[in-house]
């Protein structure tokens, strides 16, 4: 897929995301520009998300990226 990016005259940036993790502006970024929010990206079924309070309207996004 790089390389694709790359043949298309464009160099991307790769985060390898499971050594550096992400920072809360970075997620926020990915998810506005998915046109989501963390809330609608959390998954309900085998998930502690429940067990959390994650699931609660009032729970901000910030709590959710937290947990």
């Amino acid at each position: 897929v790089v390389e694709f990016v790359r043949a298309a005259g464009y160099e991307p940036e790769i985060v390898e995301y499971l050594k550096t993790g992400w920072t809360l502006p970075q997620l926020m970024a990915l998810f506005a520009a998915a046109g989501l929010v963390p809330q609608t990206a959390l998954r309900e079924t085998k998930s502690p998300a429940k067990e959390l309070g994650l699931l609660d309207p009032l729970v901000s996004n910030e709590t959710i990226l937290d947990a």
